[in-house]
């Protein structure tokens, strides 16, 4: 069994057999259960503010459209980490697919997100008062060579 053209040549759809759903509506390029699940991980990692960034954030010292940025890159960042949790343990065959998100699609959220989430520190670093005293805080380098202050203090979003 194959794939077939259904219509006419000009409006011809594609229909997937069953014997080549998987290798061919997949969208995986390669993309292993085990490599989404590291990728899901480091977000887990990238995501969140140290305790007194978030602080600034939740006693609304931070500005209105910075809050909101916030809010709503945590909200986008939990539903993506549930759906790579479903999507793995669909891939595994733990449950049936419940959603056609590919591999793919989610390895571009995940890195989508982790450069919002570089990005939304280094602007919140920029808005909070000059109080970094050098017992709290360090300089570090970010893996893409960026350098930014660094909080001592664990995040509250980490496991």
């Amino acid at each position: 069994m194959g794939n077939m053209c259904v219509r006419e040549s000009s409006m011809a759809n594609q229909v997937y057999s069953p014997d080549r759903a998987n290798s061919s509506s997949g969208g995986n390029n390669g993309i292993t259960p085990d490599q989404l699940i590291n990728a899901r991980h480091e977000l887990s990692e990238v995501a969140g503010l140290p305790r007194d960034v978030h602080r600034f954030i939740s006693s609304h010292s931070a500005p209105a459209d910075l809050r909101d940025r916030h809010n709503t890159l945590f909200r986008n960042t939990q539903t993506v980490l549930d759906a790579v949790d479903i999507h793995d343990r669909s891939v595994r065959g733990d449950i049936s697919a419940i959603s056609s998100t590919t591999s793919d699609q989610l390895m571009s959220s995940i890195q989508s997100l982790k450069s919002k989430w570089d990005g939304l520190r280094r602007e919140l670093q920029q808005a909070m008062p000059a109080r970094a005293s050098s017992e709290h805080y360090r300089i570090a380098e970010q893996p893409g060579g960026s350098m930014q202050l660094s909080s001592l203090t664990p995040s509250p979003y980490r496991n």
